[in-house]
């Protein structure tokens, strides 16, 4: 064994505390293999070096839980899980979870999916199963859906089946699901006039003493988010694809009860909208109007950076 290797073995219904070298969660569930603990149902054996898992192997039962009291956990299960990094600049970040041998993955909102094979890009949140997948999505109506290749991207809600067969597919399912709206108070990389000045703008915050938005924003975002965003460049701030990985760990906090304190927002007039909601107590608010009134929010906060949310 190498040295700094750390070998764990037959570890069965634990809940483990781990530092979060790992990437960022969805409103839902996990899009990521981010979080603050995970539950091991089982693991035959585990490998940790230098603070970065390796691999589990022996059998895997693990279920991923959120901080967030917003997000659902994840259950996952295979054989063995086999973890691969890369460099983004001077960060070392998870690039990649390949998850092999009697794979099964139980996302809250969307369904069970298996496969012999499955890879988890971390940096795009696709899913790819291979070898037999399988999915039992509830938008379709809960029928195993069966193809060469399944991906998934929770992120976008996106599906595709690589060469469909021997399924059956329930249309009045699907019909239903797409009813469903996506918040318009979320943020949108279109809804930021100048993303390159937001960036820099919230970066400065978070590096001040001063308790700020900016400060309290980047406090709550995911370890290897965090780390990500406070080193962006402003060229990496100007790559529309780098703006909408930001604004989706963005969307995760402003989808918090927790995001507002009196503290962050003193001295920054705040809007009649936002009074209002405050002052019915975040905790009595629905989801939809918890984002709605963190939007207002951060919005409040750098006006000159954003378009206005849509009314409600």
């Amino acid at each position: 064994m190498s040295k700094g290797c750390t070998r764990y073995r037959c570890v069965v219904g634990v809940t483990l505390a781990v530092a979060a070298c790992v990437c960022a969660a969805g409103q839902q569930a996990p899009t990521r293999f981010d979080f603050d603990k995970f539950t091991a149902n089982y693991i035959g054996e585990f490998i940790v070096k230098e603070g970065e898992f390796l691999e589990w192997t022996d059998g895997v039962d693990v279920v991923l839980q959120p901080d967030d009291p917003e997000m659902k956990p994840l259950r996952l299960r295979a054989r063995e899980f086999h973890f691969t990094y890369a460099s983004e600049g001077a960060v070392r970040v998870l690039a990649l979870i390949t998850m092999l041998g009697e794979v099964v993955i139980n996302y809250p909102e969307i369904g069970e999916m298996s496969a012999g094979r499955a890879e988890w890009d971390q940096r795009t949140g696709l899913i790819a199963l291979t070898e037999h997948p399988q999915a039992l999505l509830k938008s379709a109506g809960g029928a195993p859906i069966k193809g060469e290749k399944i991906v998934l991207n929770p992120d976008e809600g996106l599906f595709r089946v690589v060469k469909l067969t021997d399924s059956e597919i329930d249309l009045s399912a699907m019909r239903a699901a797409s009813k469903k709206e996506i918040d318009p108070s979320l943020l949108a990389v279109a809804d930021v006039r100048d993303f390159t000045g937001l960036v820099a703008k919230v970066q400065a915050d978070a590096a001040a003493e001063k308790p700020s938005p900016g400060k309290r924003l980047v406090s709550l975002l995911a370890d290897d988010a965090r780390t990500f965003f406070l080193s962006m460049t402003a060229q990496q701030a100007a790559d529309p694809g780098l703006q909408a990985r930001i604004a989706k760990e963005f969307n995760r906090v402003l989808v918090r009860r927790d995001f507002y304190t009196a503290e962050s927002w003193q001295g920054i007039e705040l809007g009649s909208e936002a009074k209002a909601l405050l002052a019915q107590g975040v905790d009595a608010l629905e989801p939809s109007k918890v984002t709605r009134l963190n939007r207002l929010l951060f919005q409040a906060a750098y006006a000159n950076h954003f378009a206005p949310p849509a009314a409600q």
